[in-house]
């Protein structure tokens, strides 16, 4: 993979138009934010990725204390059920999405029943991946996809954190940028979205 420190500036002018190209969809913010990166020495890049880095892992945890705090509230001391006492959907209908979906494509056509036209959301082949659990238990079904969400969210944390070591070599702050890394990568809520309701094909 090419690093910044691969090239110099007049390096980076040269390559190829594809990348030129793809940087012009972007928004002129965003694309200039690339840019910067792209061109930054490891010093400033290191600082670029500590500011942005810190400043979502403590909107992350404020966030999150809010949340919590607002929530026990109203569920702990003024006795209000769900959806007041939650950010989640339903908890009766936990794990709804894919296990409803299992039940959908047990039937010979997800698409219809009692030949009317049902609600169903995926596409043909999700169905029939699901189809070929049908003889397995609803536990079953939950303890095969349970630790998909975290494992990809975890193998793509650590594969960003790989990439990144050589630029925070014998920098003290690296075990910050873990730890934030990781709260960012697996602590979020389309994480917990996926985790509680089996959303991870559309999450």
């Amino acid at each position: 993979m090419l690093k910044v420190d691969d090239f110099d500036a007049d390096q980076l002018a040269q390559r190829p138009a594809s990348w030129r190209r793809a940087l012009g969809l972007l928004e002129p913010k965003v694309r200039g934010e690339v840019g910067r990166m792209l061109d930054a020495q490891p010093a400033e890049r290191r600082e670029l990725v500590w500011r942005r880095l810190s400043w979502l892992a403590v909107l992350l945890l404020a966030g999150w204390l809010v949340s919590l705090a607002f929530h026990h509230f109203q569920g702990a001391v003024l006795g209000r059920p769900y959806p007041y006492n939650t950010f989640f959907f339903d908890p009766r209908d936990r794990y709804g999405d894919l296990l409803n979906s299992w039940r959908q494509a047990q039937s010979d056509n997800p698409y219809f029943k009692g030949g009317t036209p049902a609600v169903a959301t995926w596409f043909p082949l999700v169905y029939f991946v699901l189809s070929l659990a049908r003889k397995l238990a609803p536990e079953a079904v939950l303890l095969i996809y349970s630790p998909s969400p975290s494992a990809a969210r975890s193998c793509l944390c650590f594969l960003w954190l790989r990439e990144q070591r050589p630029l925070w070599k014998d920098d003290a702050r690296w075990p910050a940028i873990i730890l934030f890394a990781t709260l960012l990568g697996v602590v979020n809520y389309p994480l917990l979205f996926a985790s509680t309701e089996a959303t991870s094909i559309r999450s």
